[in-house]
């Protein structure tokens, strides 16, 4: 009799032990649930970026935009930001860039794509742009009266660093493509090279760049 009885009891005792875990198991899970959809459930992002530019307006095409004396190319600080929306592991928005390459400054204005890689903390991520690029001061002697601006598109790669629900910081590398044209304007003491006609530029843009991101 005193065997049934043990295994009775042994029977009960692993009943209660599976139920314990149980509740232990279920207690955890929706705590991990929530923590995942706290940080799933940010729709907006509002983005501080910089670091360092290098842009060569011509490597790619040149069509009278500038004379050969002129500088084209250079490398220098960038600073801009960007805000939009997040749904799952996509973003959309818009960013804004102003980068300074010596004798020049490039301004871009972009619509941006990102993929992120759901990762627990670490979020590598790509991206792509496409938007208007734009000189605002005076270049080479030509005046703003030139309007040299045009299009660039962009594809980059980088990491995210989640560090709170409402904040991370990470990395990350830019390639893009400017093409910019300049009207014809008449120009003072110019006598090699003719500014009445247009011209026209496509080029390269590389930025390295370290973000900070707040989600709201």
């Amino acid at each position: 009799m005193a065997a049934p009885r043990a295994k009775g009891t042994l029977a009960k005792l692993g009943r209660h032990v599976a139920f314990a875990l149980a509740v232990v198991a279920l207690s955890f899970a929706p705590s991990s649930a929530r923590a995942d959809d706290d940080e799933d459930d940010t729709l907006i992002y509002l983005r501080l970026q910089g670091g360092v530019a290098y842009a060569n307006l011509l490597s790619l095409d040149d069509d009278e935009f500038l004379p050969e004396v002129a500088s084209t190319s250079g490398t220098g600080p960038f600073i801009g930001g960007a805000a939009g929306f997040r749904f799952l592991v996509f973003t959309l928005g818009l960013q804004y860039n102003h980068a300074s390459h010596g004798d020049f400054r490039v301004n871009d204005a972009d619509l941006e794509f990102a993929v992120h890689i759901p990762i627990p903390v670490v979020q590598p991520f790509v991206r792509l742009a496409f938007g208007y690029a734009w000189i605002t001061d005076d270049f080479q002697g030509v005046s703003n009266d030139a309007n040299i601006r045009g299009l660039r598109a962009a594809i980059g790669a980088g990491i995210d660093i989640r560090v709170h629900r409402n904040f991370s910081f990470g990395a990350g590398v830019d390639v893009g493509v400017v093409s910019l044209s300049r009207e014809g304007v008449d120009v003072a003491g110019a006598t090699s090279f003719d500014f009445t006609e247009e011209g026209r530029a496509v080029g390269l843009q590389v930025r390295g760049q370290a973000h900070l991101t707040v989600h709201i």
